[in-house]
């Protein structure tokens, strides 16, 4: 399966085990786009290695999903180069497009992984 949104990195710990961690940051209109790709790779998951749980509790996968929505108001950046210095200004509140992240890391041990890399080509 190919993801155009989420785009995975792994780290391994010392205990054999894989996480593997994707973020994405969208504007409204591409929210579901993320939303669904991250539901097809839990449901992969789940179809292969069965329900998540925590694998210091014996689970082969476990999962942590988080989003949320940026609230910081947008700001218009330009560099004054004859002064050396950056100048930022608030933009109209009103045309501000809020983006949103979504954060997606799944953790399993070595045959979680090895079919997880194969299964999102990683």
């Amino acid at each position: 399966m190919t993801l155009d949104w989420l785009d995975f990195d792994a780290s391994e710990d010392t205990d054999e085990g894989v996480t593997f961690d994707a973020m994405a940051s969208v504007w409204p209109d591409q929210l579901s786009l993320v939303l669904t790709e991250a539901a097809a790779v839990l449901a992969w998951a789940r179809q292969a290695f069965g329900l998540e749980r925590p694998l210091d509790e014996g689970g082969a996968w476990d999962v942590d999903l988080q989003a949320w929505r940026e609230t910081q108001p947008a700001r218009s950046l330009s560099i004054d180069l004859h002064n050396a210095r950056l100048l930022a200004d608030d933009l109209d509140p009103e045309g501000e497009r809020v983006r949103h992240t979504v954060t997606l890391s799944l953790s399993g041990g070595a045959p979680f992984a090895e079919a997880f890399r194969r299964q999102f080509n990683l």
